[in-house]
């Protein structure tokens, strides 16, 4: 059950009916937030895409606010790390 495109990710998602779902391209969170229950996005780059893009940076960063609770931003993979280690050695 695999396919490169995104209609077909989107589709696998909502069959799947996944808690939670990891991803480091934001379009691909905007696409799926209605289907999913938690996000972590980790860097928040979009594929080809400068994270140091302002336009981009913005909107994500309103996007992530209106759906506060629903998505958790991470700054870089290693402070994702760090919390998931720190919250499973409890």
């Amino acid at each position: 059950m695999y396919s490169s495109s995104e209609v077909g990710h989107i589709a696998q998602i909502r069959h799947l009916a996944a808690d939670l779902h990891i991803e480091k391209d934001f379009q691909i969170v905007k696409s799926l937030h209605q289907h999913m229950n938690k996000f972590h996005l980790i860097d928040g780059s979009r594929q080809g895409t400068s994270s140091d893009n302002k336009e981009l940076k913005d909107e994500m960063d309103q996007f992530i606010k209106a759906k506060q609770g629903k998505i958790l931003y991470f700054n870089d993979s290693g402070s994702y790390s760090a919390k998931i280690t720190k919250a499973m050695s409890k």
